[in-house]
C-alpha cells in the first residue's frame, strides 16, 4: 500500500547542537538590552521582541546543516511525486544526483534581515500570522517546564498554554508543543501562532527568514527546488 501526500508545505523539526543553544543563550542579555526593538515590525502582542544581537556568520555556521537537510527533505519529496508524472524529464534526474550526493553537498542561501528574539511573559501571545521571504524558522530557545506542567494541570480540552499552532489552507491545523532546542523551519507562506500561558516564566525563543528558495550545490552546479 502507499500513502500519498501530495499537498501541503514541507515542515522541518529537528533539535539545535548544545554548542549552538549555548550561543544564543550568551548572546541574550546583549540582546535584550540593546537589540532594537521589534514592536512596530512583528505583529506579536509580546512586549519585548528585540532584533538579535548575534555573530551572524558564526550563527549561519550553526544553521546551515538543517537548511540543508530541510531542501533535501523537499528534494525527496519532489521526486516521489514526480514518479506519477514524468519521472526521466531533466528535473528528476538532478533531483537523484542530489540525493545520491550525500556528504558532497551544500547550500548557499541569505538571511532575509536579522534574527529576532521573543522575550515572551505570561498573557502574551503571537496572533496568526506569516513571514516574509521564502522559508522562516522557529528556535525554541529556553521552554520552562512549568508551561508543560500548566498544560498537564489543564481542565480544558484542548491544551494549548504555549504552544504553536501551524495552519494550513484555513482548514488543517497541527499543534506543537515546544521543548527547549527545537528548530522549526518551513514555507514564509505557512501561517502559525503561539498561545499564551499563565505560568509567572519567560518563554525565550527566535526567528529568521531567508530572502530566496537556497540553491543546493552538488558536482559544482547549483538546483534550486521549485515546489
Amino acid at each position: 500500500m502507499t500513502i500519498l501526500n501530495p499537498w501541503g508545505p514541507t515542515v522541518y523539526q529537528n533539535y539545535i547542537s548544545e554548542e549552538f543553544n549555548q550561543f544564543l543563550l550568551n548572546g541574550l542579555s546583549r540582546t535584550e538590552k540593546f537589540g532594537r526593538s521589534m514592536r512596530k515590525d512583528l505583529v506579536g502582542q509580546i512586549d519585548k521582541q528585540r532584533e538579535g544581537i548575534f555573530d551572524l556568520d558564526i550563527f549561519k555556521s550553526f544553521i546551515d546543516d538543517h537548511v540543508l537537510s530541510y531542501e533535501l527533505g523537499r528534494a525527496k519529496r519532489l521526486l516521489e511525486l514526480k514518479k506519477y508524472h514524468d519521472s526521466t524529464d531533466e528535473s528528476s534526474a538532478k533531483l537523484n544526483d542530489v540525493l545520491s550526493d550525500g556528504n558532497q553537498l551544500s547550500c548557499e542561501y541569505e538571511f532575509s534581515g536579522q534574527p529576532w528574539v521573543n522575550f515572551h511573559r505570561c498573557n502574551e501571545y503571537n496572533p496568526l500570522h506569516q513571514h516574509t521571504g521564502a522559508i522562516s524558522a522557529i528556535i525554541c530557545v529556553d521552554i520552562p517546564k512549568e508551561i508543560k506542567e500548566e498544560r498537564d494541570s489543564s481542565t480544558f480540552l484542548t491544551k494549548t498554554n504555549g504552544c504553536i499552532e501551524f495552519s494550513y489552507d484555513n482548514d488543517s491545523t497541527f499543534m506543537v508543543s515546544p521543548k527547549t532546542g527545537m528548530i522549526f523551519l518551513f514555507p514564509n507562506t505557512l501561517k502559525h501562532c503561539v498561545y499564551p500561558f499563565k505560568s509567572d516564566v519567560l518563554r525565550i525563543t527566535m526567528s529568521f527568514n531567508i530572502g530566496e528558495t537556497p540553491r543546493i550545490v552538488y558536482n559544482n552546479s547549483t538546483l534550486i527546488l521549485d515546489c
